[in-house]
């Protein structure tokens, strides 16, 4: 992935992160969860996988869906999915990365999936603030777990 900043001068290479709003109304939101998961002074890992990017990927895509919805002034529930793909037939497994006392590492003692199960939710109507919490806490867990993450970080 890459940014989609229009403007050159402010592209920035700190997180790979494309959005897209299509014709439909669609919104979709593509992330690269294993840029700079790990320092480069780390054991080589196949396909990290940055568990702070993808909690921040989750509530950032939650937030923009919703102001998405109220700017067309839509009066419906909005379906979500959260997907993680891969190369397919890659035989990669995802490997995710935590935070350690701020540092990051490889969460030894979690599974390695080679596939991940979409997660799914809906946005109701005239969400607040503590259902849009609420919704990317669910779709956060239900990705997480897969990787026997059982917690958010706080």
């Amino acid at each position: 992935m890459d940014t989609n900043m229009l403007v050159p001068a402010r592209a920035t290479r700190q997180r790979g992160i494309l959005v897209e709003l299509h014709h439909d109304g669609t919104v979709v939101t593509a992330v690269d969860l294993s840029h700079h998961a790990l320092p480069p002074s780390h054991p080589e890992v196949p396909l990290p996988v940055s568990s702070p990017t993808l909690l921040s990927a989750v509530f950032e895509t939650i937030a923009l869906a919703d102001e998405h919805r109220f700017a067309l002034r839509a009066d419906t529930p909005v379906e979500l999915r959260a997907v993680l793909r891969t190369q397919p037939r890659s035989g990669l497994r995802f490997t995710p990365v935590v935070l350690d006392h701020g540092r990051p590492e490889v969460a030894e003692w979690a599974r390695q999936p080679r596939s991940v199960q979409p997660a799914h939710s809906d946005l109701a109507p005239f969400a607040d603030d503590q259902a849009l919490t609420a919704g990317a806490t669910d779709l956060a867990e239900v990705l997480l777990h897969q990787f026997g993450l059982d917690i958010l970080p706080t």
